[in-house]
């Protein structure tokens, strides 16, 4: 969820983007009239992701770390888990990258080492205060492998991450100095450099029903010159998504096809030139891919492409449409529980929906435009979920006692995602039963304790043990089977203890953690980026949702009252609820009493529209 102040980051893996948390009570707000006024001051930026060869990339290109003579044991190690850094989709330029982390090795001992199979990175997390000198020349690292990144820049998060030590043996190198002289075991990266050396940046591939695009991601070298980066964008699309979306997306192009020449990027057109096998029909739902995955930007009115020296321009009036969260430029209605009635919190305004219908609600879900509200409501001490609108309810059945958690699917009317008694169920728009969905590839049999659905509809977050996992939602079109192969995603410190999660990105989610103090934490849904906030106030975090924006908005409820976050400029250390005060209408003219003091109330259990 959001709320209006954030908490200073912590930051072990930075999400790009992430400033400070600026949280603002929504308790202590005064009622009036039919809804409560709440200020946003949120200035709408757009969704989109990395700029490509139609948009400027801004990164610097900083050098991995070379050995030297001057430096002492602990900096040596700090710089050989830098030393990896570079691109390992081509052989010239992997073989620069292995040559300088050989360089911290001593002479006889470089030849011969082949570190796994020198075409992927180990991402190891060093426990903090981890390094600890050992005699006279080795060190000890605590650390952790979080996962691998491959040579088509997919993060694979490792599954059973587990810490261990390694001890750093040195000798003394011919001149001065010290080398490594024992051959460690893999090609490190510290993940803590990862955003250092590499810009993420999302790939997008069709859903199984070839009506919107998922993303996935990738993390593209720095190191790459930036008029490839591009290039190295189609060869990834080319190459496939990453294997766990394998039963969400549609099968990528079948035959052969490989990228030749260069993409040439002019003012408002992009060229990229293809050998393939194919058809050139079967290429024209190809350039939305390359649409989205090349450059948002609205500056592009043309993708050329040249299959097998046939050329033509690909019809992009569509493709903007093709991304589910691109056209959703609106600022997200807001709404929440007062005295168990379901409020406007953006606006004053009566809802479509009947007072006597609007009683006893517990927990919520608008979808988009009002179109159809889904609530929890205790009748005769029980909670029931009914879908309704106007003067108009449909009571569900089939479902458990605990109803937890809500979520419209694509944030429209048709289909209603119901966490229950830690199971998932889906209830169809037109109401009767609800049905119970497929979780047992789930790697625990402990219930779900919370979920979030991507805005394309076909990814799914799960937490589950205190754990966080993703998978592909598989599903045709209305019609949702379960989940798919789930992983799990690794956090650095809130793994284990987790409340909620959310959407605040295409590839980002923010979770919040058990504690006895505020904590959040933002990260990328592989777990290769994360950035953590820390809050010394006291109380624990329940109903987190959030809403996919730049920046992210999250809404959630610190004991019983609901906030809503924002990134803010400079970043505040502390979450202090603020009062909103909205005067009561005044008295008739003819009245000679003095108008009753405003009603104030607390705001729970707040959701965003959609």
């Amino acid at each position: 969820m959001t709320t209006h102040q954030r908490p200073a980051p912590h930051v072990r893996r930075g999400v790009r983007g992430i400033a400070g948390l600026l949280a603002v009570g929504l308790s202590g707000v005064l009622l009036t009239g039919c809804g409560i006024s709440v200020p946003s001051g949120v200035t709408r930026v757009g969704v989109g992701p990395s700029a490509g060869p139609g948009g400027q990339l801004s990164y610097t290109n900083p050098e991995p770390p070379k050995w030297s003579a001057a430096d002492d044991r602990t900096v040596l190690v700090e710089n050989f888990l830098s030393a990896a850094a570079g691109d390992y989709f081509q052989t010239a330029s992997r073989n620069l990258a292995l040559t300088n982390v050989k360089s911290f090795l001593a002479p006889n001992l470089r030849d011969n080492w082949s570190p796994g199979s020198g075409t992927e990175l180990t991402l190891v997390r060093r426990t903090p205060g981890g390094m600890t000198r050992e005699g006279e020349r080795n060190v000890v690292v605590e650390m952790t492998t979080v996962g691998t990144l491959n040579s088509d820049g997919q993060f694979v998060p490792e599954q059973q991450p587990k810490k261990s030590s390694y001890t750093f043996e040195f000798g003394p190198a011919e001149g001065g100095g010290l080398h490594l002289i024992k051959q460690p075991p893999a090609l490190w990266l510290d993940v803590d450099k990862l955003e250092t050396y590499y810009v993420k940046q999302p790939v997008y591939f069709w859903n199984k029903d070839r009506t919107s695009l998922v993303t996935d991601v990738r993390y593209v070298p720095k190191a790459l010159p930036a008029e490839q980066h591009g290039n190295r964008l189609v060869d990834y699309l080319l190459s496939g998504p990453a294997e766990w979306l394998d039963q969400v997306v549609a099968p990528q192009l079948p035959g052969t096809t490989s990228r030749i020449d260069l993409i040439v990027a002019d003012g408002s057109e992009i060229k990229v030139n293809l050998r393939t096998d194919l058809p050139e029909a079967q290429f024209e739902k190809f350039a939305s891919q390359l649409f989205w995955t090349l450059t948002p930007s609205s500056k592009v009115a043309t993708i050329k492409l040249k299959v097998n020296r046939v050329e033509f321009a690909a019809d992009l009036s569509s493709a903007r449409n093709d991304l589910a969260a691109a056209g959703d430029v609106r600022d997200p209605a807001r709404f929440g529980l007062v005295d168990g009635v379901l409020t406007r919190l953006s606006v004053q305004a009566p809802l479509p929906l009947d007072a006597k219908l609007n009683q006893n609600v517990v927990r919520a879900a608008v979808a988009r435009e009002e179109s159809l509200f889904a609530l929890v409501k205790t009748v005769k001490g029980k909670p029931e979920l009914y879908l309704a609108r106007d003067d108009q309810q449909r009571r569900i059945t089939g479902l458990p006692d605990a109803l937890t958690e809500l979520a419209w699917l694509d944030g429209k009317a048709d289909v209603l995602l119901v966490l229950g008694s830690g199971r998932l169920y889906a209830v169809g728009g037109e109401g009767g039963k609800a049905t119970a969905l497929d979780t047992s590839r789930l790697p625990t049999s402990q219930p779900i304790t919370s979920f979030a659905v991507a805005p394309d509809g076909r990814r799914i977050a799960l937490i589950a043990d205190g754990r966080l996992y993703m998978a592909g939602l598989v599903r045709q079109k209305s019609e949702i089977a379960g989940i798919g192969e789930p992983y799990r995603v690794p956090l650095s410190e809130l793994d284990t203890a987790l409340r909620g999660v959310g959407f605040v990105g295409l590839d980002t989610l923010v979770v919040a953690g058990s504690a006895s103090k505020v904590r959040l934490a933002e990260i990328t849904v592989d777990g290769a980026l994360e950035a953590q906030y820390r809050n010394d106030q006291a109380g624990e975090i329940s109903n987190l949702t959030a809403f996919v924006d730049q920046p992210g908005k999250i809404l959630f409820d610190i004991d019983g009252i609901s906030y809503q976050a924002y990134n803010n400029n400079p970043p505040k250390t502390t979450l202090e609820p603020k009062l909103h005060e909205v005067p009561t209408a005044s008295p008739s003219p003819g009245a000679s009493a003095s108008p009753s003091p405003p009603q104030q109330v607390t705001v729970t259990g707040a959701i965003f529209e959609g």
